[in-house]
Order: C-alpha cells, then sequence, then structure tokens
C-alpha cells in the first residue's frame, strides 16, 4: 500500500498531537498503535489498559511491548 494524499492528510492531522488510545491491546488496537508510532509524527501515545482474567494491566503491557510489532517499531527508532 503507498502513502499516498490521505496518509499524508492523516500524519498531518496526528503530527505533535497527544493520542488517547483504549483497546490498544487487542488486535486491532496493536495495528493501530504500531501504525501511528510508525508513520505519524505524534508528541505522545496514551494506553488505557484494563485488568483481564486476572492479569495486571501492568503485565499486559510487559506483553504488548515484547510483541513483534512493538520490536518493529523498536526497529524503526521509535522509543518511549
Amino acid at each position: 500500500m503507498q502513502d499516498g494524499p490521505i496518509m499524508s492528510g492523516i500524519s498531518d492531522f496526528y503530527r505533535d498531537k497527544v493520542v488517547f488510545v483504549t483497546g490498544g491491546t487487542g488486535f486491532i488496537g496493536k495495528i493501530v498503535v504500531e501504525k501511528l508510532l510508525r508513520t505519524c509524527e505524534v508528541k505522545e501515545v496514551i494506553l488505557m489498559v484494563r485488568e483481564k482474567k486476572n492479569t495486571l494491566p501492568e503485565q499486559r503491557i510487559k506483553t504488548l511491548c515484547a510483541s513483534p510489532t512493538a520490536m518493529l517499531c523498536a526497529r524503526s527508532g521509535v522509543t518511549d
């Protein structure tokens, strides 16, 4: 998929913004967060993570950060 005028508009919209994401640990949420971090110059991404099946939010974030998606972001130069 090419990054044409639509992606340029999206990138411009999110440039230097703080983005609040709910559901960022789910299937689609991971993709959205990865795309935001990789293609948009966001100022900050804030994730709201809830406890699920006796797993604390902190553990869910650790799992998310160890995922292949997070590794792609790290290789692209995206940091905390």
